[in-house]
């Protein structure tokens, strides 16, 4: 109503309550005008935390002034402390990467200051750092003994939100303690959408740690938060059967997907989940629906009728969707098609139907980017050539590729200040021979559809194009890329092993992975080759070893699904107590001391690749053992008569398929 030039000269405060007022009233034109207005000069912090509120309640799409109202003031300077949590909830909410650059600069005063905030300001303050994965020991050690004190003062909202936070920081003292306080209060006021986050906190959470505890204090830290935990999904279940009309798709969605991934989806409580999804699988949007079929699938408890009503509610969304130009995308329709396969129900049109959205999704993205020649120089890779083996590419077809990844290098280029920024990528390697696009994009794996541990060798398959990427990503989870492995390991396995199951998790990159109950599934189809018989040095007694073909694949048409998990075969045969030979990281030093007279790596190779073409036909390439591998294979001699005619048999197959793909 007010001219402009009246607009332009109102104090601060007055332009501050017209943003708030237009915020409410969900107006974005009017709310992004009065905060242009008020940041023409630098604003005193509860001005910038109010105007940060504005713009994020009234979600805006201006980048340009969401980036000059949070950066108006000095975020060094003292905030009230509900100014400072509505400030950090607008940064987290209006953009990561700004969030990413101001949050850490709030540490020092939230941690001083949280003693002083409400139970409201703790929920929210910590769920701006958790949505944007800035964990601090010093935050949540604050937050969680503020919570300690103020805990019956939480709101059921509130104390989910902070349970998120907390689960999503993997601060898992805090996590028990809210979840502790959730079961004393039970679930009735809470409502669908807080019931939902719970459970999620309960399932995400319900591994080892590592950082703040000794083996032997995990195993009792464990026990204890495994129990709250299993407390409060007891009681979510109660809580859900008697509500089920009340959860949204998305809510029906994370549940099924809490329950099944803490194994503690019973028949009964999948069928009251099936029929609220049967009745709701039209207002299912893409990712709960994906996810829903994940988690009936995973779980074993397949109902065709809730898979053909997600199957229908699938491809009608992906028809909608024909210039999708998110990555996600991805990810949710090749859950989907993983789930139908391993539910062992075949569907033509759903198959179809994903297959052409990712073709759509991947030429989007070839027609996005634009091609560059970067990567190593041919005087970079003679040079590394004289330091390690170089690599080699296998098979050169129009979209897509085979190269031998030799010992020693890594697949992408790693971050700079790590101890492994010396090691050669095979990224740079195919960036510097062919001049496409993928090849520098790390978020895509730079083309590569799999990977192989610095100390392995053997066969990887990559994609020259976005479209073959996502072609090549649905075939890896539907079980069409076969992969095969030769392994030598410490003594003698029964010939009779056919599997080696084993639920794995792992921490974080460093670290080994490990067997836990609830980790995630994880099954190496295995196949003794041979019983060798080494000399460790003069006079030592003969070392047994067992040569073996393993065998990952993400499903097959019978379903019979394995998988291809972070050092999957490395801690599997370490787990029965026949670690891989030169695995520093799965055996003891002095075994690995002692391989080094046979193997100075891991002797893990990959022999065999088995894939579609572009035209959908099938492709296999063999590679022979590397030199030094065989040079370690002609130090050992069959047990027997079995192995010797086990061992020969595999030489003369392997070579046959070695030459047939020449």
């Amino acid at each position: 109503v007010l001219p402009p030039d009246q607009l332009q000269e109102l104090p601060l405060a007055r332009l501050v309550s017209l943003s708030q007022s237009f915020a409410k009233l969900r107006d974005r034109q009017n709310c992004e005008f009065a905060v242009q207005l008020a940041v023409r000069e630098p604003l005193p912090p509860k001005a910038l935390a109010q105007l940060s509120w504005s713009l994020a309640t009234s979600r805006t799409q201006d980048t340009s002034l969401v980036t000059a109202c949070v950066f108006a003031g000095d975020p060094h300077d003292g905030f009230e402390a509900r100014d400072l949590a509505a400030f950090a909830w607008a940064v987290a909410k209006l953009s990561d990467v700004n969030a990413k650059r101001i949050l850490p600069r709030l540490l020092q005063q939230a941690v001083q200051k949280l003693s002083c905030f409400s139970p409201q300001d703790v929920s929210t303050f910590m769920w701006a750092y958790a949505k944007c994965h800035i964990a601090k020991d010093s935050l949540c050690e604050a937050a969680f003994s503020r919570f300690i004190d103020l805990a019956e003062q939480f709101s059921p909202q509130g104390l989910a939100n902070l349970s998120w936070a907390f689960a999503t920081l993997t601060f898992h003292s805090g996590l028990e303690a809210c979840l502790q306080e959730v079961y004393k209060r039970g679930l009735a006021e809470n409502t669908p959408q807080a019931v939902s986050i719970l459970a999620w906190c309960c399932a995400a959470n319900m591994q080892p740690v590592t950082d703040q505890f000794s083996r032997a204090q995990q195993s009792v830290h464990l026990c204890r938060f495994e129990k709250a935990g299993r407390c409060v999904l007891h009681i979510v279940e109660k809580e859900v059967a008697l509500r089920i009309a009340e959860f949204s798709a998305q809510g029906l969605s994370n549940i099924a997907w809490a329950f099944s991934s803490t194994t503690a989806l019973s028949a009964p409580f999948a069928q009251t989940l099936g029929n609220q999804v049967l009745a709701q699988a039209d207002l299912f949007p893409l990712q709960p629906a994906s996810n829903t079929c994940w988690a009936f699938a995973a779980a074993k408890h397949v109902d065709p009728t809730v898979f053909l009503a997600l199957s229908r509610r699938l491809q009608h969304l992906l028809r909608l969707r024909p210039q999708a130009t998110r990555r996600p995308m991805e990810v949710e329709v090749c859950a989907s098609a993983w789930a139908f396969k391993s539910a062992t129900l075949s569907d033509a049109k759903l198959d179809l139907c994903v297959r052409s959205a990712l073709l759509r999704f991947g030429q989007v993205q070839d027609n996005m980017r634009v091609s560059k020649l970067s990567g190593l120089s041919d005087c970079d890779v003679e040079e590394l050539q004289q330091e390690v083996a170089a690599p080699k590419i296998m098979l050169d077809l129009s979209d897509r590729m085979v190269i031998r990844k030799p010992y020693g290098w890594v697949g992408l280029p790693q971050v700079r200040g790590t101890r492994l920024k010396a090691i050669p990528a095979l990224s740079d390697f195919l960036a510097s021979k062919q001049p496409c696009a993928i090849f520098s994009d790390t978020e895509h794996q730079c083309g590569m559809i799999h990977r192989l541990d610095v100390p392995n060798s053997g066969l990887l398959l990559a994609a020259k194009t976005y479209a073959a990427y996502y072609d090549l990503m649905y075939q890896l989870n539907v079980g069409m890329v076969l992969r095969e492995y030769v392994v030598l390991c410490h003594g003698w396995i029964p010939w009779a092993r056919r599997e080696i199951a084993a639920p794995l998790c792992w921490d974080d990159k460093a670290a080994p992975s490990h067997i836990a109950r609830h980790g995630k599934p994880s099954s190496s189809s295995v196949k003794v080759l041979s019983h060798l018989l080494g000399q460790l040095e003069l006079g030592a007694a003969a070392a047994p070893y067992s040569l073996v073909e393993v065998s990952i694949k993400t499903g097959s048409i019978q379903c019979c699904v394995s998988t291809g998990r972070r050092h999957q075969i490395r801690s599997h045969f370490a787990f029965i107590g026949h670690p891989l030979v030169g695995d520093a990281k799965y055996s003891s030093s002095m075994t690995f001391l002692s391989d080094h007279s046979l193997c100075k790596r891991n002797f893990l190779h990959r022999f065999r690749l088995v894939f579609l073409d572009r035209e959908e036909q099938t492709v296999e390439v063999v590679d022979d053992l590397p030199a030094d591998l065989q040079h370690a294979m002609s130090k050992l001699s069959p047990k027997d008569e079995q192995s010797k005619s086990a061992l020969q048999h595999f030489r003369r197959s392997f070579h046959q398929a070695h030459r047939g793909t020449q």
